[in-house]
């Protein structure tokens, strides 16, 4: 964003030079405004989205708070202080930049011990055993597995590196113990029936529960995709996380034009 502002100015400058490219620095607490934008578009971590549904929210997040920003120049009449053609451009460049720089921070780090968050896959079968390899093949999915939970005894011991402890019963303790928050559920054989008892189970143990069904070759993890090597994945919340997420999207709805007006009445 810092990047995609200071070329805009730049270029204005190099195009124009009778204003005082320093006026924009004073623009500097706007970042603020992204990133609390992209957090409570759900952009921060971005765990299992696909790149076309981040693109897309980034994209509309990022228009919006520019948005915001244009009008409140036209609310206190700052707007013959700031270049329009230089918002327009920073706006463009935001738009490109920051998905390339998402991609480019997953590609250099995604490989560290400190990168993602801790997952437990529930089924040692060989859906679970693909969805582990795709993990650890794939690490800026953003999760790592860390145990895998079935209730045959005799799938209990090493899968793909990481360890099988357990039946599903262990769910709640591993959750709580290890502070796990995702779960993917890869049981696409088992009875429907069987099925949403695991889900309503351990549905509250992990705020973050992922079911993969018997879809393989259809798409990629989590959301629907062209990726021929992947998964598809349908995410399972409780009523507490659709409340959350309302309550985010109140939160979005009042505190951009807010924060923008506060900006430009204070500064």
């Amino acid at each position: 964003m810092v990047l995609a502002g200071g070329l805009s100015v730049g270029v204005r400058f190099l195009w124009d030079g009778s204003f005082n490219p320093a006026l924009y620095v004073s623009l500097w607490p706007v970042i603020g405004l992204f990133v609390l934008a992209y957090a409570l578009m759900g952009l921060y971590p971005g765990i299992g989205k696909a790149p076309a549904e981040e693109l897309r929210q980034l994209t509309l997040t990022t228009t919006l708070v520019y948005l915001v920003l244009g009008a409140a120049t036209f609310l206190f009449k700052v707007g013959d202080t700031y270049s329009r053609a230089t918002f327009l451009g920073a706006w463009a460049l935001s738009v490109v930049l920051v998905p390339l720089s998402r991609a480019l921070t997953r590609h250099l780090f995604a490989h560290r011990k400190w990168w993602g968050y801790p997952a437990v896959v529930l089924g040692a079968g060989e859906t679970g055993r693909m969805v582990v390899q795709t993990l650890k093949r794939q690490p800026g999915l953003g999760l790592k597995p860390v145990a895998v939970l079935d209730d045959d005894p005799e799938k209990q011991g090493v899968m793909e590196g990481v360890p099988v402890l357990g039946g599903l019963d262990l769910a709640p303790a591993l959750a709580r113990e290890l502070r796990v928050r995702h779960a993917i559920v890869a049981m696409p054989g088992v009875p429907r029936a069987k099925l949403l008892e695991v889900l309503e189970q351990h549905g509250h143990a992990f705020p973050h529960l992922v079911l993969i069904p018997d879809l393989f070759g259809f798409s990629n993890l989590w959301v629907t995709t062209k990726d021929l090597g992947g998964y598809w994945g349908s995410r399972y919340a409780s009523s507490c996380y659709y409340r959350d997420r309302a309550l985010r999207n109140a939160s979005l709805t009042l505190a951009f034009p807010s924060l923008g007006v506060c900006y430009f009445y204070l500064f």
